[in-house]
């Protein structure tokens, strides 16, 4: 819907300007056209009138630099009386420029707003929230893990993320395990290992703390 309003404000805009140069700077040859009088008779004169201007010569600023050509507009009968029209004509060609251009302008930065809001979104859902881990030690079975992610959209974490996270899981995992099974000599390795994880964000500080806590009492065993 967004795009479909867009390219309806640009056409309007578009439009706007074609309407603004059929009236500035319509060629003479043209002026004298049957279907172009008939507009200009229809916009600009009343009934049984004819649309008629005239070009007068240069008009300069006060810096004697020429600001453009004076210009007559006016509306003559049939009997050859002119009737002064310039500034309604003005008036008609700023307002078929102005009303169209305007109402394309707010469609276009409506629509545009309305669009990157939406791609904002949708580039922000599909990044999601980084994976979760919780541990847990549980007696007898070691150190488990679960591990969650929270999705805003239908978005996965890719291939090679994920196999470098089960590679670090299963790692860490064995490790835990291990933890229980190896010799009061092998507990400083696995300190280690355990803060290798918690530099790594795999663990939260208060698990860390508890489980450095379990293997310095092991070490005093």
């Amino acid at each position: 819907m967004s795009k479909l309003v867009l390219f309806l404000g640009i056409l309007l805009m578009i439009g706007a300007i074609g309407i603004l140069l059929f009236f500035v700077l319509l060629p003479e040859d043209m002026q004298s056209n049957q279907s172009v009088a008939a507009i200009h008779d229809a916009l600009f004169c009343s009934p049984g009138e004819h649309y008629r201007q005239d070009i007068g010569g240069l008009v300069y600023g006060s810096d004697t630099q020429p600001l453009g050509r004076e210009l007559t507009i006016y509306c003559e009968n049939n009997e050859g009386q002119p009737r002064d029209v310039t500034g309604r004509s003005i008036a008609i060609m700023m307002g078929a420029f102005a009303v169209p251009f305007v109402l394309g302008l707010f469609m276009t930065i409506g629509s545009s707003i309305a669009m990157t809001a939406r791609w904002s979104r949708r580039l922000m859902a599909s990044a999601g929230s980084p994976p979760v881990t919780v541990y847990t030690n549980v007696p007898g079975k070691g150190v488990q893990h679960r591990t969650t992610v929270t999705q805003l959209s239908d978005a996965q974490v890719p291939a090679e993320a994920a196999e470098m996270i089960q590679q670090i899981m299963a790692g860490f995992q064995a490790s835990a395990a291990q933890m229980q099974a190896d010799e009061p000599n092998d507990l400083v390795s696995k300190l280690r290992q355990l803060e290798e994880a918690r530099s790594a964000n795999l663990i939260s500080a208060s698990e860390y703390d508890r489980l450095r806590q379990q293997i310095l009492d092991r070490m005093d065993d």
